[in-house]
């Protein structure tokens, strides 16, 4: 697993060595944590028991569906830019 610290040092080492990375390629890092809040929160109307009757545990199914699928894609996304800044055999995300 790669946090914060770790993947600045990764950067600054990799940038300052190689010059492989554009800040093209940290602006994009940047934007996805920047998007998570709004892309892996998923909100249902209702008061305390809304999950409780057809409706609402219709609408909590798919936004549980919906947000699974969702992480699917920011973990790949991740993986994806991560694989740039890392050195070779390191991993990513542990899954």
């Amino acid at each position: 697993m790669v946090n914060t610290l770790r993947l600045v040092e990764l950067w600054h080492d990799r940038r300052r060595n190689t010059g492989l990375h554009s800040d093209k390629e940290w602006d994009r890092i940047r934007q996805l944590a920047q998007s998570l809040a709004q892309r892996l929160t998923r909100t249902i109307e209702g008061e305390h028991f809304f999950f409780v009757g057809c409706l609402g545990a219709r609408a909590t199914a798919a936004a549980i569906t919906d947000l699974a699928t969702e992480i699917g894609k920011v973990a790949e996304e991740w993986e994806r830019s991560l694989k740039l800044m890392l050195p070779t055999g390191d991993q990513p995300i542990n899954r």
